[in-house]
């Protein structure tokens, strides 16, 4: 395995073995400017306890990634709280870092409220470029 393949294997299989429980204590925040250099790619490694804020600023410009309204705001949220961190992603991620594209946060959890699920949807339309 060369040198490309060794820092590739470092940075993901860990990923496959250990929950990512909150981002900026695990050594994956760490690795970002690594995974930087990887080349153009689309991250989807938000899961709701990430700090999508502080990824956004090391990711800007070279990947495009997903994220990342929390699967416990779509179950137990109201659809205010949901509508407000939607639109605080787009505003201070969305709208200065190309490649952004709100989504949820791992998957719609099946305890999604019906409610919250159209909070996100119904605040898309007044952002859409």
């Amino acid at each position: 395995m060369g040198q490309v393949g060794q820092e590739i294997a470092q940075t993901f299989v860990p990923l496959a073995t250990v929950p990512i429980s909150n981002m900026t204590m695990f050594p994956l925040f760490d690795q970002l400017s690594l995974i930087r250099s990887f080349g153009s790619f689309i991250m989807d490694l938000f899961d709701g306890t990430t700090d999508i804020f502080a990824a956004a600023q090391i990711l800007a410009g070279h990947h495009s990634f997903r994220g990342d309204v929390p699967a416990t705001m779509l179950a137990y949220g109201t659809p205010c709280e949901v509508s407000e961190y939607c639109e605080r992603l787009i505003t201070e991620i969305g709208m200065k870092t190309p490649g952004f594209m709100l989504g949820t946060g791992c998957e719609v959890p099946l305890n999604c409220k019906p409610e919250n699920y159209a909070a996100l949807m119904q605040l898309l339309p007044r952002y859409a470029r």
